[in-house]
């Protein structure tokens, strides 16, 4: 089984490049992949990155809690936000929205997975 630090890195890796994608198809065709604003998520994807690099040092159970917390951030934001109905919300597909939506839920369950995997070793 791969090292699930390495798999929550990857969820990094995934949520910036949609971002980034996301700001790319802004300059293209006028509108963000989905109607979160690219750049905040950015910024919060860039903080979860540092929380997981900080969260190694950090007292076991300080560091993993504090995790559990941007876990429950990407659970509502992340998946919830994209799952719910709601006409006003403006998607540039439906392709974009199941991608934020599988990102996002793969990240909530290797981050959270990786937290009780280290809480478990102490």
């Amino acid at each position: 089984m791969p090292d699930l630090s390495f798999l929550a890195f990857v969820y990094i890796g995934l949520a910036l490049g949609y971002n980034v994608l996301s700001l790319i198809w802004r300059g293209v065709a006028g509108q963000t992949l989905a109607p979160t604003d690219p750049q905040r998520g950015l910024q919060v994807v860039t903080l979860v990155y540092l929380t997981l690099i900080v969260a190694r040092d950090l007292a076991p159970v300080s560091g993993q809690l504090v995790l559990l917390v941007w876990v429950l951030v990407i659970a509502w934001f992340g998946v919830w936000a994209h799952l719910r109905p709601d006409p006003e919300r403006h998607y540039a597909g439906p392709l974009a929205r199941w991608a934020a939506v599988i990102i996002n839920l793969y990240g909530v369950i290797v981050i959270t997975l990786s937290v009780f995997s280290h809480l478990k070793q102490g």
